[in-house]
């Protein structure tokens, strides 16, 4: 009860466009009830089709629905399901979803536009339309897909300190792993130290129970850590992450 008041006051303090993406979908959504309709009508697209980066945001724009209703909902799902359309909605749920009527001509007009901020999840994203609320889904009309320029982007960097005062761990994930590596020195963009990381990685089989280990599962990729050594406390230091795949932008840390 503690855990439910506690993220019901964080939520209390979060823009109205962003309140139902983030509350406690698995507990609202009732996936395995979702019915596939299409409706020819309906056409929803979503733009760019490329992001460069993590954190930039798509707008899903639709028309042509008939009877708008304030349970009209937009889903993002990720990865792109191999059935004809796209979304597998009985099995997967999504990542993300906003009511369509957070859109200002949705229940006038039957038309309206959402934006949405991506994290690069190193697959393809896509959007669905849906109708019947969250206890009755019916994916009525599917999106184009949108890609991340990068899926090898490298994220998530945290430091963390060791019992050693002279040594920081750091810890990132990608797609994949080619050699990844911390490159480390005094001076901002030039870094003559190197840090060699190792990977790992987990599955479903790791987690505790549903929905980590069935319709809520994302594939983390693989988590890479390094520790970097003979630093001086005080000092500030500049470095970047990543691999032949791709490098982070430069951080300091002192």
């Amino acid at each position: 009860e503690l855990q439910f008041i506690t993220v019901s006051i964080i939520l209390s303090f979060t823009s109205p466009a962003w309140s139902h993406m983030e509350s406690g979908l698995f507990d609202s959504l009732w996936h395995d009830r979702a019915t596939v309709v299409l409706d020819s009508s309906i056409y929803i697209v979503a733009q760019p089709t490329t992001l460069e980066k993590s954190g930039e945001w798509v707008t899903v724009s639709w028309q042509g629905v008939s009877s708008p209703s304030s349970k009209d909902w937009i889903g993002v799902y990720s990865p792109v399901a191999s059935n004809s359309y796209g979304i597998n909605a009985t099995k997967n749920a999504p990542i993300k979803y906003q009511y369509a009527y957070y859109s200002s001509t949705h229940m006038s007009y039957g038309k309206g536009s959402i934006s949405f901020r991506l994290m690069n999840m190193r697959q393809s994203v896509i959007f669905g339309f849906f109708k019947g609320g969250t206890s009755n889904p019916v994916l009525q009309a599917v999106s184009n897909s949108v890609e991340f320029s990068n899926p090898n982007e490298p994220l998530q960097g945290h430091l963390a300190l060791t019992n050693d005062p002279s040594q920081m761990t750091f810890t990132w994930v990608t797609q994949d792993t080619q050699k990844p590596m911390v490159l480390w020195g005094t001076d901002s963009g030039r870094y003559p130290n190197i840090a060699q990381a190792s990977s790992f990685t987990y599955g479903a089989n790791d987690m505790c129970g549903s929905p980590a280990t069935d319709f809520g599962f994302r594939d983390p990729g693989m988590i890479h850590q390094a520790t970097l050594k003979s630093l001086t406390p005080g000092q500030t230091y500049y470095y970047i992450f990543g691999d032949a795949y791709g490098w982070s932008s430069e951080y300091t840390f002192k």
